[in-house]
Order: structure tokens, then sequence, then C-alpha cells
């Protein structure tokens, strides 16, 4: 699995050559596609603590909510499911989705070769693009800045599946 940049502002997700999910972010929100549903990322909350996932009709898939309001883990309920996610430094920051105290999958920062590289690690056995749209939409700000990617569109290449 590994997030391709389209553009400045327009990723993909794809698994070989098939397209899971495609995200386009805009002032803060993400436009984004699984197959032909639309769905659209936003904060939410008087400090934006909290992050909603809806779909094109305006229904909420689900909403990420904070554990305490100093914290670095959220909690949220998709389709029947419980998760959380935590940030974590492992030894670099890594934003992690687990469910029933075990990863499901994680986006992370790892050096490889002398440079900074994102990873995903990905411990799930069905896949569930919304999962991945959430952590790409909270961990791209981190890896742009750690790799140093921000302008550039080879961003793809560093990101591995552990």
């Amino acid at each position: 699995m590994n997030w391709i940049k389209i553009s400045e502002q327009e990723f993909h997700l794809k698994e070989k050559d098939a397209l899971l999910a495609t995200m386009k972010l805009n002032a803060g929100k993400a436009t984004c596609h699984i197959g032909k549903r639309s769905l659209q990322i936003h904060k939410k909350g008087f400090w934006h603590t909290q992050l909603e996932l809806a779909d094109s009709s305006g229904q909420v898939l689900t909403i990420l909510k904070p554990v305490t309001w100093f914290g670095h883990r959220w909690s949220f309920h998709l389709y029947g499911q419980d998760y959380e996610l935590l940030v974590r430094n492992n030894p670099l920051a890594e934003f992690a989705v687990r469910q029933q105290n075990r990863d499901v999958v994680a986006y992370g920062l790892k050096t490889q070769n002398g440079r900074v590289a994102a990873v995903i690690s990905d411990h799930r056995t069905k896949a569930l693009p919304e999962i991945d749209l959430l952590l790409w939409y909270l961990f791209l700000p981190v890896a742009q800045e750690a790799t140093g990617n921000g302008d550039s569109t080879d961003l793809n290449l560093i990101l591995l599946t552990a």
C-alpha cells in the first residue's frame, strides 16, 4: 500500500495497481473518494480537536474525539467497531490506530539510509480505506515537514509498507 502525490493537494492510495482511495485537500478540509463514494473530512469543535468523517449526504460515519483535553489519544466508532488513535514516538512520530490494545495500522517515521522515511505498518486482515484517509489527513503534515518533501512530488518514493 502506498500514498502517491498527484499534485500539491491531491493524493491517491494504491495497492499495486489498484486505486483504493483519493484525497484532495482544500482549506483544512479533505474531499475523499473510495470507489464512487464521496467522503469529507474536517475538524470540529471550538478548539478543532475533533475530526469528522462524513459521506456526501452529510451522514457522519465517525467522529474522532480526544480521550482527554490534553492527551495524545482519540477514540472513534466506525462500522460497529471501536478504535483508538494514538500519537506516539517510536522513536520518531507515529500515528497508530488500535483495536483491543493491538495496532491495526500505523503511519510513522523511520530513518532509512540516513534519511527520514514515512512507513505504513499494516496489520489488517481486511482493508478499511476510511482509516487510511483519517490517518493520512493527520499524518501528512508531519511527513512533509520531517522528510522535506512538502514541495516535491516524490513523497511516494519514501513511503514503504512494513
